[in-house]
């Protein structure tokens, strides 16, 4: 059954990654998307730790792929949010980077998360986001995202209902 977290103890860094996938949804709803592609780095970075492996997130990813057979496409998107978390962290983010940083999400990140969680913890990311309104409008976007053409200067527009569901989800676990 890979709905729910398994039984066993999670590590730390299991716990933290899961946590840091969180944040990048609040930041997601902040309208903050190069922060949700940092955050979602960490939250890869955190499983690959859990894997016990150790090292610098480029040797992280190589390894976690090799030890779990992942493909080298998915090895690839993982390098490429990587590399574009660096970039962001590291440089200057203007809001013009804000479609590169929606498509590294969801056409990237979101799919690097979702495959490193069933690896490290015998869990679908998909069955695990409450409530089920955010899981289905995430995939949506996810998918309208992906088949976008990658000069497409209008991809935020595409964004208001998941914006609007991560807000509802933020208001009401405030009350």
């Amino acid at each position: 059954d890979r709905t729910s977290i398994d039984n066993r103890a999670l590590s730390l860094s299991e716990i933290s990654s899961l946590q840091s996938f969180e944040t990048s949804l609040i930041m997601i709803g902040l309208g903050r998307w190069a922060n949700a592609v940092a955050h979602i780095t960490t939250a890869i970075e955190g499983l690959a730790k859990g894997d016990r492996l150790d090292g610098k997130l480029v040797d992280l990813i190589n390894l976690f792929c090799s030890r779990h057979n992942l493909t080298e496409s998915l090895r690839e998107s993982a390098h490429i949010v990587r590399q574009r978390r660096n970039q962001f962290m590291h440089g200057s983010v203007t809001p013009r980077d804000n479609a590169l940083a929606i498509r590294i999400y969801l056409v990237h990140a979101l799919s690097v998360y979702k495959v490193f969680l069933e690896k490290a913890v015998s869990c679908d990311l998909y069955e695990i986001i409450w409530p089920s309104n955010l899981r289905v409008n995430l995939k949506f976007t996810m998918n309208l995202i992906k088949k976008k053409p990658q000069d497409d200067g209008m991809i935020s527009y595409d964004l208001a209902v998941l914006v609007k569901t991560i807000r509802q989800v933020l208001s009401l676990s405030l009350i």
